[in-house]
């Protein structure tokens, strides 16, 4: 396997990895109320950082990505247009839309309660962005098992 497509796997197994993981915890939290796994929140939180970042960058709001790469906007913007079902990036609304969720799991890592409903957004968040993970995990293995198809 060409290296730039394992680190590539790896990148993509590590973000579906948060993805799910952050889904269920919350889907816990939010049916039995049964307190969530604070690491796998700082992990979501730190994608999030990232994420929003990128997003500023793209939209001119940030200059530098500060030791980040585009790749966690990218897959959050991919995310958002499948749940907002928008075909074109508005960066400046996914930067919002980001610190909002961010907003809730910082709630929830401080306080340890939060209304049910408020997790009906990070969670369809979470599940579109693991959506889009294994979608493109597909592609890259794919890709490996018939070079140049995806090129």
């Amino acid at each position: 396997m060409d290296p730039n497509n394992t680190q590539n796997l790896w990148e993509l197994v590590d973000c579906a990895d948060l993805a799910v993981r952050t889904a269920s915890e919350l889907r816990k939290f939010r049916s039995a109320h049964r307190p969530p796994d604070m690491q796998v929140l700082s992990r979501a939180l730190e994608f999030l950082s990232q994420a929003g970042t990128g997003a500023a960058f793209v939209s001119g709001q940030a200059t530098q990505l500060r030791g980040t790469t585009l790749k966690p906007s990218n897959w959050a913007t991919d995310a958002y247009l499948r749940t907002v079902q928008l075909a074109e990036p508005d960066y400046q609304a996914i930067r919002a839309y980001l610190d909002q969720i961010a907003s809730v799991l910082r709630k929830l890592v401080s306080s340890g309660d939060l209304p049910p409903a408020t997790l009906d957004t990070p969670i369809l968040f979470f599940e579109k962005l693991g959506d889009v993970i294994g979608s493109r995990a597909d592609q890259t293995l794919h890709a490996e098992a018939e070079p140049g198809l995806l090129d």
